[in-house]
């Protein structure tokens, strides 16, 4: 995928598909792993780089959400761990920060986030 200002969002072969986001004049970012057998978006994040402590939640890339047939968010916020339907991102809120690309995030609150937590073992 492309956006308007010639930045890619690629899906890279492998099971799961890593999914890397290349940004023009960047080093690419992986930004989430993708399971198509089991619908299911996996995502690492580390709450001192992407806390968003002004709405008290996590972004995650918008167009992901567009393209690809998800049933459940595995997010791993540094060692807990979160089983999310994909429904619940619906009354995420979408913010857009310009100038990066691919900037559109749907942001959903820890306090929602927490609902899903999954027992350690």
């Amino acid at each position: 995928m492309f956006d308007k200002q010639g930045n890619r969002l690629v899906m890279e072969t492998g099971r799961p598909f890593k999914l890397r986001l290349f940004l023009k004049g960047k080093r690419p970012k992986l930004i989430a792993h993708y399971d198509y057998d089991k619908k299911t978006l996996i995502v690492k994040k580390n709450s001192e780089r992407h806390y968003h402590y002004k709405t008290k939640s996590y972004g995650f890339n918008y167009a992901l959400f567009e393209n690809l047939d998800i049933d459940y968010v595995h997010l791993t916020i540094d060692k807990e761990n979160f089983n999310i339907p994909a429904k619940v991102f619906n009354s995420a809120r979408v913010m857009n920060f310009s100038g990066e690309g691919f900037e559109l995030q749907k942001f959903l609150p820890i306090e929602i986030i927490r609902k899903y937590e999954m027992p350690t073992v």
